[in-house]
């Protein structure tokens, strides 16, 4: 049986193509308006409601529109997985951050089967959970209160207990701190981790040679933090992105990935044992992946607060998402296959600039969604995920899906079409971190003098 473990704080392993929830023999598909359904493996159109008598070990259904159609999802039994996803533009509120939206991580925190949350409240340096009740509704409880500029947070098995700790960067204090779980969820402060004379900003948490300790990748900078983002921006120095190994707690310098200035991080390790790390970097406004120390600039066309990795669609490839500010957006890169991205859906254009990210299960129906937090609106919220782009079911039983077309006049947003089916592959481990940008805590302290909510326009 093939997995993916992606812990974006979670340590839940999905079972991506031998899964027993939906095994196909026979594939009864009804088609609601005009387009076609291709079976690939069985090289079979389908342009009206059909039967596919299929022996292969996957089945991938793929969606085409008629001129002037457009796709809109699939409905009936859930598809095993996809390639792409189709999500709800409507944004669907979490939980209120009084001091600025800046970060969070998702991790089964007591137990229960549910993904919780963690967050960062950025001006009153709150850090807080949000525990799931499996129908997308949390309960709040405050972890630690007025840390100096915590910028970033990871879950993290650390004691190897079988429950998820939480390690906070805290940029203003240079160290990062331990919170661990009594298996409960309750999280309480354990010891401050000080790394050489860096200044910790994003980090991620992960096992990367494989001795069952936890390693760290760290971005750290100085910066001038007296004046807006533009004094920040320019004042950045001593920029690196490094690799830390662990070794009975004391961490020592592996290698150095990178001298560019990462304001998020997240991290995993691909099927070969490789790390493979993802920056949102942001003097360069690149979003970049490095493997083997590679770098590889994805995308130069936005300002981008956080990234993170995750299998939206359940195909046993990481996705990335990228949560920008400038433009306001939600980005979505599908891995087609050996970090091979398409190009950028965008899911949703937020008022504000967005900062945290995290693809996770929110109202647990099987299907990850997005989490992100928006700073200036004091908010984070989600976008449910409705439907694979491409269906992937399995061999094994009788399987029942609706496809719908519905025209292209439609008030209905149109789900950009799915990258070209990819191959799954396992991947042995992973962790994540949030993100976002030292600048909102200074340009908050401005709003509440003035008054009024900010907005800045670059």
């Amino acid at each position: 049986m093939k997995f993916i473990k992606k812990i974006i704080g979670s340590s839940i392993a999905i079972a991506v193509l031998n899964s027993a929830s939906a095994r196909a023999d026979v594939i009864d598909i009804e088609i609601i308006g005009q387009g076609t359904i291709r079976s690939v493996e069985a090289s079979i159109d389908c342009t009206e409601s059909c039967s596919i008598d299929n022996k292969s070990q996957t089945n991938t259904l793929v969606a085409q529109a008629d001129t002037n159609w457009k796709f809109n999802g699939w409905s009936g039994q859930q598809c095993d997985a996809g390639n792409g996803v189709i999500v709800n533009p409507s944004q669907l509120g979490l939980v209120g951050a009084s001091g600025g939206a800046k970060t969070l991580d998702s991790a089964d925190i007591n137990g229960d089967g549910f993904s919780d949350l963690a967050m960062i409240s950025l001006f009153d340096g709150k850090v807080s959970t949000l525990t799931n009740d499996g129908a997308g509704r949390f309960a709040k409880k405050e972890v630690v209160s007025n840390l100096n500029y915590p910028s970033a947070l990871a879950f993290y098995d650390w004691d190897n207990d079988g429950d998820q700790d939480l390690v906070v960067a805290v940029f203003g204090s240079r160290k990062l701190k331990l919170y661990l779980n009594d298996g409960n969820g309750e999280l309480t402060f354990s010891d401050d981790i000080v790394i050489g004379n860096i200044r910790p900003y994003a980090i991620a948490v992960l096992d990367i040679n494989d001795d069952q300790a936890p390693d760290l990748v760290v971005s750290s900078f100085s910066a001038d933090t007296t004046g807006d983002l533009f004094a920040l921006v320019s004042s950045i120095s001593e920029a690196k992105t490094e690799v830390y190994l662990n070794n009975n707690n004391t961490f020592t310098l592996d290698k150095t990935l990178s001298n560019n200035a990462a304001i998020t991080l997240d991290a995993y390790l691909d099927a070969d044992s490789s790390l493979v790390v993802a920056a949102a970097e942001i003097v360069e406004k690149n979003i970049a992946v490095y493997q083997n120390s590679t770098r590889t600039v994805l995308d130069a066309s936005a300002s981008s607060y956080g990234v993170a990795f995750g299998d939206i669609d359940n195909n046993g490839t990481m996705d990335l998402l990228a949560a920008n500010y400038r433009p306001a957006n939600l980005a979505l890169y599908i891995d087609q296959g050996n970090q091979n991205y398409s190009p950028a859906q965008i899911i949703a254009n937020p008022d504000d600039g967005v900062t945290a990210t995290a693809i996770v299960d929110i109202d647990a129906d099987g299907y990850a969604d997005i989490a992100t937090g928006e700073f200036n609106a004091l908010q984070f919220y989600y976008f449910k995920t409705l439907s694979y782009s491409d269906c992937i079911v399995n061999q094994g039983s009788n399987i029942s899906l609706t496809a719908e077309f519905i025209q292209a006049t439609s008030s209905t947003p149109a789900p950009t079409p799915a990258p070209a089916p990819a191959q799954p592959e396992e991947t042995k481990s992973s962790s994540s971190s949030g993100g976002g940008s030292m600048s909102w805590f200074l340009l908050l302290i401005v709003a509440i003098s003035l008054n009024k909510r900010l907005r800045f326009t670059p």
